[in-house]
């Protein structure tokens, strides 16, 4: 008796990759996942590399550039947002992105040498020196004798 060849088509549900196997592959792709997309950088290596690719003349390396800049600054607003007191650095309202990253390459090109820094660190650094935050002034408590209920363009007597 040979083998018989069955001309037969897989349902559905027997085309599926099974478990197992579907959670070796995962297992490795979860594993070899950061070390292929993000290759660790070499030492102090991180920031320079950054420099270079919001200095590039292209299009692509700009647009990386500028939402790094814009997710590294949207994340610290969102943190003073919930924790004021860890507010760095107070831009002005409408800061762009493009403009952050003109100011990073201004900070950079500033420093006689380069600090040891990554770049989430050194875009920060950057932004605390031009956008430093003022001081709340004090609030007067409002209360009998600290004016309250009084018209500072009325005269108070008789």
């Amino acid at each position: 008796m040979g083998e018989q060849t069955s001309n037969r088509q897989l349902a559905p549900h027997e085309k599926m990759v099974s478990p197992h196997r579907l959670a070796v592959v995962m297992a490795l792709l979860l594993a070899l996942w950061p070390s292929v997309v993000f290759p660790a950088p070499r030492e102090g290596e991180s920031l320079r590399e950054f420099i270079r690719l919001c200095e590039a003349p292209s299009r692509r390396p700009l647009y990386i550039c500028r939402n790094l800049i814009g997710a590294i600054v949207g994340a610290d607003n969102m943190i003073a947002y919930k924790r004021p007191d860890l507010r760095r650095y107070c831009p002005p309202p409408r800061f762009s992105e493009e403009e952050a990253r003109i100011l990073f390459l201004n900070w950079v090109r500033d420093q006689k040498v380069l600090p040891d820094i990554t770049y989430p660190s050194a875009i920060r650094r950057a932004l605390e020196e031009a956008f430093r935050c003022m001081p709340e002034k004090p609030r007067r408590p409002r209360g009998p004798g600290n004016g309250a209920g009084k018209n500072p363009e009325r005269p108070q007597g008789g």
